[in-house]
C-alpha cells in the first residue's frame, strides 16, 4: 500500500475525514516539483515532499483541509526533532523501518500545531494524533496545508539536519518520494 492510500485509510477511520474519497494534487504539490501551487512561480529548491490540501468527497464534491483539523501520524515512530516553520511547526518521527543497518527512515509532518505535551522520544502509532493543521501566518500567500516528507538518514543524525534550512545541504540524507513509499502493516 502506498503512503497516499495509507493516509486515506488512516483518515477514514476518523469521523472528521469519513467523507474523503481521494486526494487531489495540482502542479507544485508533489515530490521534486519545481513549481509553487499557490501562485505562478518556481520554487527556490525542489519540493521535498507532498502537500495535502485538496480532496474529493465520496459524493463527488470537492473540499480542502481547513485549519484546526486533527492530523494523525501515518507510521509508527518516535519524536526525533521539532521546530517552527513558516506556517506553524514541523515534527520528525524516526521510524523503525529502514533499508540498511545504521540508517533510519524519518517522516516529517509540517505546518501543524503540535499538541503541547509532545516531547522528544514520545512514541506514536498510526492513527494517533500529533496535533492540528496550523492556521498559517498573517501576510503569507501559502494556504494552510499538511506537508509530508520522508528521508533516509543515519539513525543517529544530528536532529537539526532535519530542519528546513539544512535538509538539502546534508549529504547523508536522501529525500524519498512520499507517494511511492510502501507501507508495511
Amino acid at each position: 500500500m502506498s503512503l497516499l492510500g495509507h493516509h486515506l485509510r488512516i483518515l477514514n477511520g476518523d469521523a472528521e475525514y469519513n467523507r474523503i474519497n481521494s486526494w487531489l494534487f495540482v502542479r507544485g504539490m508533489l515530490f521534486e516539483d519545481i513549481y509553487c501551487w499557490w501562485e505562478e512561480k518556481t520554487r527556490a529548491m525542489v519540493h521535498e515532499g507532498v502537500d495535502f490540501y485538496f480532496f474529493q468527497n465520496k459524493d463527488s464534491s470537492f473540499g480542502k483541509l481547513m485549519p484546526g483539523v486533527r492530523l494523525p501520524v501515518l507510521f509508527a515512530g518516535k519524536v526525533y526533532y521539532r521546530s517552527t516553520d513558516f506556517l506553524g511547526e514541523s515534527v520528525w518521527l524516526q521510524n523503525p523501518f529502514s533499508s540498511a543497518k545504521g540508517r533510519a527512515t524519518y517522516v516529517g509532518y509540517s505546518h501543524i500545531c503540535l499538541s503541547d505535551n509532545i516531547i522528544i522520544g514520545d512514541q506514536f502509532f498510526p492513527g494517533q494524533f500529533l496535533g492540528t493543521l496550523a492556521k498559517g501566518k498573517n501576510n503569507c500567500k501559502v494556504p494552510p496545508h499538511l506537508h509530508v516528507s520522508v528521508v533516509d538518514g543515519p539513525e543517529d543524525i544530528e536532529p537539526s539536519q532535519l530542519g528546513w534550512s539544512a535538509l538539502h545541504k546534508c549529504s547523508e540524507i536522501h529525500l524519498l518520494d512520499p507517494s511511492s513509499v510502501s507501507v508495511l502493516i
